[in-house]
Formats: C-alpha cells, structure tokens, sequence
C-alpha cells in the first residue's frame, strides 16, 4: 500500500479537508456546548427544595441564555474558517 504524502495532496483536495474539518469541530463544539448546558439545567432543576423551584427555573433559563449566546459566539468564530475555504473552492473553479 502506498501512502501519500502531504505534500503530495492536491491543492483543491486539501481545502475540501480543511473545510469538513471545520464543519465537524463545528458541530462537536456547538453539541458540547448544548450537552453541557442540559445537564447542567436538568442539575438545577432537580435539586432544589420545593420552596426554591421558582429560584431554580430562573437559575436554569439564564443558563439556558447563556447556552444561546456561547452558541452564537462559537458559530461565529468556527463559521469565519470554513466561509473562507468554500470561498477558495469556489474561485479555484
């Protein structure tokens, strides 16, 4: 079996690499983000007293804020990369 090198990978091949390689972190990130945040919420919400579900519901909606905002800050900051990629493909055609 012979195997390739870097170097030997075609220009255009390499940026489709790159560019799902992107994508997955992407989605690895934002599923992260989104499994920590509900299991943090459902531990908020389970372990309260019964005098103290009303505190726990707001504690657990400004977690479930916060689970948006880190959502959209990281698609913001993953997207830039892969938008540059297709970007490259695109004018390499």
């Amino acid at each position: 079996m012979v195997r390739r090198q870097v170097h030997d990978i075609p220009p255009i091949t390499a940026r489709v690499i790159e560019h799902r390689l992107a994508q997955r972190l992407l989605t690895a990130a934002l599923g992260l983000i989104m499994i920590v945040a509900s299991g943090a919420r459902i531990a908020i919400i389970c372990s309260p007293p019964p005098a103290q579900v009303a505190h726990a519901v707001d504690v657990s909606t400004i977690v479930g804020v916060a689970m948006w905002v880190a959502i959209g800050a990281t698609s913001a900051v993953l997207i830039q990369p892969a938008r540059r990629v297709v970007e490259q493909l695109v004018q390499a055609r």
